[in-house]
């Protein structure tokens, strides 16, 4: 716990320059921005913080103020100026144990480290296709994850991204670079599907890695065996591939609120627009 609490004060430290906040207050998450320049990040959902014992704070789901489903900005405008969100910074909504859905923007490129570590109800991440980096512990103990679909131009995993998750299966774009050690360590993984022609040495991604099965291209699997790490499963299956679902949009997912903001399907009561028509949802 310790070790965490001193993970969230350097990510603090991180980005104090970003002098600036902009709330987005459908959602109460704060956004940090430079106003001499035009890119922002999020910082934190508001309603998360340590108290005097080091405990967390917990919101009951359906509250005001526990906002289930989150929806990160693209961008935001400020007195004319348009700022890019392209960061989820580290730490973000750590242990926000209430979050049960999240929507990522094509504009984030990066992911850091502890970003939603501890979210124990998030169980739907739409990652579209833009985000290169997903750091250390970024969703680590996400215990509700069992699925979540990676797009290609993913470049780096690091260690214990999904560590402790709820994934079975997961598929590694073609176009990843780099990947760190324990990725999916206690996670019941149990297929592994790599999409990558060209295997580069890896240290040990899941605990029990001999027990795992990967499933690579075809034509490659002789490079999956003779390379270090990879050589470790002691099934491999070659696939066919028979074209790569990448999320390139998510639009079709959307309802809208009366103020045009997006809002994932499953919301609670409200009015909404969906398909141009006005929808009351009791």
């Amino acid at each position: 716990m310790k070790k965490i609490l001193l993970s969230f004060l350097l990510c603090v430290a991180v980005v104090v320059c970003f002098a600036d906040e902009y709330k987005d207050t459908v959602y109460n998450v704060i956004y940090t921005y430079n106003p001499s320049g035009s890119r922002a990040e999020v910082k934190r959902g508001e309603h998360f913080y340590y108290d005097e014992d080091d405990e967390y704070e917990v919101l009951i789901p359906g509250s005001p103020d526990a906002k289930d489903e989150i929806i990160i900005l693209d961008r935001f405008t400020i007195n004319g100026k348009e700022y890019i969100v392209d960061e989820i910074g580290c730490c973000a909504f750590l242990a926000k144990r209430n979050i049960v859905s999240v929507y990522i923007p094509s504009s984030i490129k990066n992911i850091e480290s502890q970003a939603f570590y501890g979210c124990t109800q998030l169980s739907n991440v739409i990652m579209e296709e833009g985000v290169t980096s997903i750091n250390n512990l970024a969703f680590c103990q996400c215990k509700s994850l069992k699925t979540i679909s990676l797009p290609e131009g993913l470049e780096t995993i690091n260690s214990g991204a999904f560590n402790d998750t709820g994934l079975t299966s997961i598929t590694i774009p073609s176009t990843v670079q780099s990947l760190g050690d324990a990725i999916f360590y206690f996670s019941p993984i149990h297929t592994i599907t790599s999409l990558m022609n060209e295997p580069f040495p890896i240290q040990p991604i899941c605990r029990e890695q001999n027990k795992v099965t990967l499933r690579v291209p075809v034509g490659t699997k002789s490079k999956y065996e003779m390379t270090s790490g990879w050589n470790q499963f002691l099934t491999i299956e070659e696939i066919q591939p028979t074209g790569i679902i990448s999320p390139k949009s998510f639009n079709q997912i959307f309802d809208y609120d009366l103020q045009g903001r997006k809002m994932l399907y499953g919301v609670r009561k409200g009015v909404y627009i969906q398909n141009g028509k006005k929808v009351v949802s009791k």
